[in-house]
């Protein structure tokens, strides 16, 4: 071994919390949101997105693409991905 470094403020649940960040993002700026309230404060939405953000990091570990389907985020509207590792 040559050498060793981490940080202990990356990883595990900070990475989950970014990339549902990330979702919600998506979910924001898609034609299905255009004129309608922003859903990235919302916590209720949070916490339907963050085990959505664990698997998709858990299938692009192993996989080049994964799909996301998260039902319900915004009445009547749902988030589909299709997400890759690039």
């Amino acid at each position: 071994m040559l050498a060793e470094d981490w940080d202990k403020n990356l990883g595990g649940k900070n990475f989950d919390y970014g990339l549902s960040k990330y979702l919600m993002d998506l979910f924001d700026n898609s034609a299905e949101m255009k004129d309608k309230p922003k859903v990235k404060g919302d916590y209720k939405v949070l916490e339907k997105i963050i085990p959505n953000a664990i698997k998709l990091k858990e299938v692009l570990s192993a996989n080049k693409f994964a799909h996301v389907n998260i039902l319900g985020i915004s009445p009547g509207i749902n988030l589909k991905v299709i997400n890759n590792h690039n």
